[in-house]
């Protein structure tokens, strides 16, 4: 009986072991994100660049709320149909596909899922190879329409 114990006492603590230290990676992984800048029409946004699969797999998702002129630029190494969904997020969302420096696709108002059994993807019309993901309300606030023009620091 003592041997049993003591293998479900190491087992949770392998469990424990791992769950802190995924958080500190999902930490860590935040922290190294770089900035650059995108400029859409005259505005000018600070964004926090996501290169790397990990870096898009976690994107906003527990992310503290953004600034009218903050957001995230997903780079893909090919332009695709790459979809999004809300896992993680705190916030609405406004979503701009990006092709060869113009918008080519956008999705307003991505809402925070009640339930994430049931949670909607976004998937552009066309093909791309970045997306920004800014507060929702900012296209309309920047009059931001597929044809304009995006220009990265």
């Amino acid at each position: 009986m003592l041997k049993f114990f003591v293998k479900v006492l190491v087992v949770m603590l392998l469990v424990v072991g791992i769950a802190v230290g995924a958080f500190y990676f999902m930490k860590y992984e935040r922290t190294r994100i770089k900035t650059t800048t995108v400029k859409i029409n005259d505005t000018v946004f600070t964004v926090e660049v996501a290169d790397t699969d990990a870096k898009r797999e976690l994107g906003l998702g527990g992310h503290t709320p953004l600034a009218d002129n903050e957001g995230m630029l997903f780079i893909f190494p090919s332009r695709g149909f790459h979809s999004f969904w809300m896992k993680g997020m705190t916030f609405p969302l406004d979503i701009i596909w990006i092709q060869d420096g113009i918008v080519v696709d956008v999705v307003k108002d991505a809402p925070v899922p009640e339930d994430y059994s049931d949670m909607p993807t976004f998937t552009p019309a066309n093909p791309a190879d970045m997306v920004l993901e800014v507060n929702s309300g900012v296209v309309d606030k920047y009059n931001i329409k597929i044809g304009d023009e995006v220009v990265i620091d």
